[in-house]
């Protein structure tokens, strides 16, 4: 039997940390001495927290393990920004003053005999800091709880669903769990609310005085049942429904009516050998308040096939406009089909291609202002706009080997092709060529490209725009022969150029870029970070270029403070200095400060 115990003051409050690990026999009165020290755990948690745990077994013999993880970030600093007279703060959402920011994490878990887990988890932010919590002057940025067990999770709280492409991938406020049966048979299914925030579902008052709400809380479902056939083969049909809640926004911040959604796939993942296959179809029925229903299809499949040195892929998407799902892989209105394979020529050389041709449109509805009178007619479709895009990619890779160890080239060239509703064209190409090389202590990165756009619909937008990078870094370490590296750093010089010239007006933009940066570390020690970037950009019509420099310094350093885990203290500051050379946009923000961090 082994317990450790840390103990940490938290703005005043003394917490303790306790985990706990035993397997012994039971004693005399029936609970073994793991069951003992695991009560003892669970009393010093209910003390400090307030919180009734109870630990069940059915074998006193057993062994559970209990632990209590987290982190605390306490982030202490002072900005000042100056702006000129008069001008207003609008080249910067930060402001003057003294903020903190104050993020704590918890992980609280048991874990059984039989490798069930059951926790607790919990993030909350607290800042005066309004760019951080814009809203709040503490918010609960993440909590769940859950099981995980042999074939069966649960969770709840703030949750993640990923069914398929056509159904739902979503993050929401609520329930998820899946089993898997006999026969090869899985079961997934969630129920929650989509919000913004915790304090958005709460209704929680905010500083600015707005409402809580800026959208609809949304009510979402979800089922989907996968049979696996056999190892390469997996055959799914998904159901989901959402309904916005009426009356769960403020009239103020109104915008769309409320609507609901009831939609169904089926679908196939498929894999043997090389080859790989997944397809699905799905139908769905949208609703507005007082509207009529708007009914839609989709219809997806996607491979590739291994062969030999040549690797092929392909897929056909058809979305209709109407069509509606919780999951955005695919958009609504597209109408595409892709082919591509690349070709391992020879173990230096890779080539590539890929050819896609697609449709989107996009249907809209005539808008209604809320309130709507069911007496009222009822949304008219207007006739959808089409917008076609044919697009073919090239691409080379080459590494040169054991001839030219560390060196790599590659070469991609992008023609495209835009037609929209008017029948308008607007080409365009851009092509891009990057040398790279990388050994044990050097690394440099050379590229160049040029783009260029002609549009009959806006001949004034065709341009051409040149662009060249360089990079070049050191590594330097306190190896020796004998001794493993005591300290490393690194160094490392950045370079760009980027020229827009707009050809038809005769104007052109120039963006020059440089950076310095620097990182030194010792093992479980010093760590020192210093970086100096500058960006200089010229005006089209001949205003005075504007210059912005970057500095920022840090440093860390763990300290013992007798805690379990040592504190790490970083002190840090910031300059920046933006549209240095137009007396009118001029903006400087410096900023330093001090963190700590304590994670068990």
């Amino acid at each position: 039997m082994f317990a450790l115990a840390s103990r940490i003051v938290i703005g005043g409050m003394p917490f303790t940390f306790v985990v706990a690990h035993a397997q012994t026999p039971p004693s005399a009165d029936g609970k073994s001495d793991a069951a003992k020290q695991n009560e003892e755990v669970l009393r010093i948690w209910k003390q400090q927290s307030g919180s009734t745990v109870e630990l069940k077994t059915n074998d006193t013999s057993s062994s559970t393990k209990i632990e209590f993880h987290g982190e605390v970030r306490a982030d202490m600093y002072s900005r000042d920004v100056s702006v000129p007279a008069g001008s207003g703060n609008l080249q910067t959402p930060y402001g003057t003053g003294t903020f903190f920011n104050l993020v704590t994490r918890g992980d609280l878990r048991a874990t059984s005999a039989d490798g069930n887990v059951t926790y607790a988890q919990a993030t909350v932010t607290n800042s005066n800091d309004r760019t951080i919590l814009s809203r709040y002057p503490n918010q609960l940025t993440n909590f769940q709880v859950g099981q995980t067990g042999q074939g069966y999770q649960w969770m709840l709280g703030d949750v993640a669903v990923n069914y398929s492409q056509l159904s739902s991938s979503m993050g929401l406020r609520g329930f998820y769990g899946n089993m898997q049966f006999g026969g090869g048979y899985s079961l997934f299914g969630h129920a929650g609310v989509l919000a913004d925030s915790w304090e958005a579902l709460a209704d929680r008052g905010a500083l600015d005085g707005n409402p809580a709400r800026t959208r609809y809380l949304r009510d979402v479902f979800g089922v989907k049942l996968e049979k696996a056939f056999m190892p390469g083969l997996k055959v799914y049909v998904t159901a989901q429904s959402f309904d916005d809640q009426d009356g769960s926004l403020a009239s103020s911040a109104v915008s769309l009516l409320p609507a609901t959604t009831r939609s169904f796939t089926t679908g196939l993942s498929y894999q043997e050998g090389q080859f790989n296959l997944t397809g699905e179809v799905g139908m769905s029925r949208y609703q507005e308040k007082y509207q009529e229903a708007r009914n839609g299809h989709a219809e997806i499949l996607d491979g590739t096939y291994q062969l030999g040195s040549f690797r092929f892929r392909g897929g056909y998407h058809n979305l209709s406009s109407s069509y509606m799902s919780l999951a955005q892989s695919v958009s609504p209105g597209i109408h595409e089909s892709y082919f591509g394979t690349d070709w391992t020529a020879a173990n230096w050389m890779t080539l590539g291609v890929e050819y896609r041709d697609s449709n989107l449109t996009t249907a809209s509805y005539t808008p209604v202002p809320p309130p709507q009178d069911p007496a009222l007619p009822a949304l008219s479709p207007v006739v959808g706009t089409t917008t076609k895009t044919k697009s073919l990619t090239s691409r080379a890779t080459l590494n040169f080997g054991p001839d030219l160890p560390g060196w790599g080239l590659t070469f991609q060239d992008t023609r495209t092709r835009v037609t929209d509703a008017a029948g308008a064209e607007t080409p365009s190409s851009n092509f891009l060529t990057t040398l790279n090389y990388s050994s044990q202590t050097w690394n440099g990165m050379v590229s160049a490209g040029v783009g260029r756009v002609n549009s009959t619909a806006n001949p004034q937008a065709d341009s051409r725009t040149n662009t060249v990078q360089l990079q070049l870094g050191r590594q330097f370490s306190g190896a020796t022969p004998t001794m493993p590296a005591s300290w490393t750093a690194n160094a490392s010089i950045t370079a760009g150029r980027q020229v827009q010239n707009l050809i038809n007006i005769g104007t052109s933009t120039t963006t020059t870029n440089y950076g310095l940066t620097f990182a030194y570390q010792m093992p479980n020690s010093l760590v020192m970070n210093a970086s100096v970037l500058e960006n200089i950009t010229t005006q089209p019509q001949g205003g005075p270029d504007l210059k912005t420099i970057r500095l920022q310094l840090d440093a860390s350093y763990p300290l013992g403070l007798g805690f379990k885990a040592p504190v790490m203290l970083k002190a840090y500051i910031r300059d920046n200095v933006m549209n240095m050379g137009d007396p009118l946009l001029r903006t400087r923000e410096t900023a330093a400060g001090i963190l700590l961090t304590y994670a068990w």
